[in-house]
C-alpha cells in the first residue's frame, strides 16, 4: 500500500516555510522538501531485512540553506560547471554568475536548490514544479520545471522536464550521494557498481567541456 505524508518541515532564516513530503510502500520510504525537490532520505530494507537510509543528507531545512555539498536536491539550470561562467548561444554572448573560483556551478548563486518548490499530489506521485524567471543567474527565456518522484514496485523513480520561452542551456540532475550500507555506515570504498554515464572528466578543473568518452564499465569506490 502506498502513502503520501505531508509535513511542515520548519522554516529558513529568511522566513520561507519548508515542506517534507513522505512517499511509502511497504517497507520503503522517500523523503522529499520541497526546499530543491531534495530527497533527504530514503529507508530500505537490506537483505536481512535491516531499515536504513541510503543517501546522505541533512535533518533540517536550515541546513540545506547554508552553503554545501549540494545533498539530494535538483541542481539547474545547469549541473557542473561553465568555464568562466560565459557561453554563446545563436551569436549571443552570456554571462552568468560566478560561483566556484572563476566558473559558474549547479545553476549559481541561487540555483534550483535554494528554491522552495511547489508540491502536489499527482496520481500516487509527488510533484515539485518551479518556474526560473528571464535572466536569472544570466540565464535567457522564463524555464518552467518540474521534478516528480513515484514510489511503485519498491523502485523510487525522478521525472524532470522543462519547457522555455527562448533557447537556453538546460542541464538538470539531482545530486545524491549514496551509502548502501546506510549513511551511520562508514566508508564506501568497499562499494561496487555498474554506472551507466559515458563521460567522465578528464582534468583537474572538473569542467564539462573538457569530457571524454569512456565505455560503461564496473567501478569500485
Amino acid at each position: 500500500m502506498q502513502t503520501i505524508e505531508r509535513i511542515d518541515w520548519g522554516e529558513l532564516p529568511d522566513g520561507r516555510r519548508v515542506e517534507l513530503y513522505n512517499l511509502s510502500e511497504g517497507d520503503i520510504t522517500a523523503s522529499i522538501s520541497t526546499l530543491g525537490a531534495t530527497l533527504v532520505s530514503l529507508k530500505t530494507p537490506d537483505k536481512d531485512g535491516r531499515i536504513e537510509d541510503i543517501v546522505l543528507g541533512f535533518d533540517t531545512p536550515q541546513e540545506y540553506a547554508q552553503p554545501g555539498p549540494y545533498f539530494g536536491c535538483v541542481v539547474g539550470r545547469v549541473a557542473n560547471r561553465i568555464a568562466r561562467g560565459k557561453f554563446s548561444l545563436d551569436g549571443k554572448e552570456y554571462t552568468l554568475a560566478i560561483n566556484n573560483g572563476p566558473n559558474h556551478l549547479h545553476g549559481g548563486l541561487v540555483g534550483f536548490d535554494k528554491r522552495i518548490w511547489t508540491a502536489e499530489k499527482v496520481d500516487g506521485s509527488v510533484r515539485f514544479s518551479m518556474t526560473s524567471a528571464d535572466m536569472e543567474e544570466g540565464y535567457p527565456g522564463v524555464l518552467t520545471v518540474t521534478a516528480t518522484y513515484s514510489l511503485s514496485g519498491g523502485n523510487l523513480r525522478l521525472d524532470m522536464e522543462a519547457r522555455s520561452t527562448a533557447p537556453t542551456p538546460v542541464n538538470l540532475t539531482n545530486h545524491s550521494y549514496f551509502n548502501l550500507g546506510g549513511h551511520s555506515s562508514g566508508s564506501i570504498l568497499d562499494h561496487v557498481s555498474d554506472p551507466f554515464p559515458n563521460f567522465v572528466s578528464s582534468s583537474a578543473s572538473l569542467l564539462a567541456s573538457e569530457q571524454r568518452y569512456v565505455a560503461p564499465c564496473q567501478v569500485k569506490w
